[in-house]
């Protein structure tokens, strides 16, 4: 998971130097809003909180 997160950057005086795909994500996905996203990443945060089990 960690190398997934080094494919993530930030550039300072782009979108504040935050992370941002939002934009793309819209265009290719019309029906989508911008909650939707926001939404989906509260979600998927929350999921973080859950114990996992394993055999």
């Amino acid at each position: 998971m960690n190398e997934l997160l080094t494919r993530i950057t930030q550039i300072p005086g782009q979108c504040g130097g935050r992370p941002c795909i939002v934009n793309e994500i819209l265009e290719d996905f019309p029906d989508l809003e911008i909650e939707d996203i926001q939404a989906c990443l509260i979600f998927a945060a929350r999921r973080t909180d859950f114990v996992r089990l394993t055999a």
